[in-house]
């Protein structure tokens, strides 16, 4: 997943104060996944690149 872009679905509140939504497209099917950043908050409907992953279920992103 690390480098693929993605499309915010709930916003990302700033600086990893909270998590936020992301939906990405992996061989066709639409996954929802929870999202952080470090950044300034990214707001629904804005594309990001996945930095890292932390857990299983929750990534790190950055804005486009």
């Amino acid at each position: 997943c690390e480098g693929k872009t993605a499309n915010v679905y709930l916003r990302i509140p700033a600086k990893g104060k909270g998590k936020g939504k992301i939906q990405i497209s992996v061989n066709g099917a639409f996954h929802e996944l929870d999202a952080l950043t470090d950044g300034e908050a990214i707001s629904t409907g804005q594309k990001v690149r996945i930095t890292e992953i932390l857990d299983g279920e929750t990534l790190k992103v950055t804005p486009l």
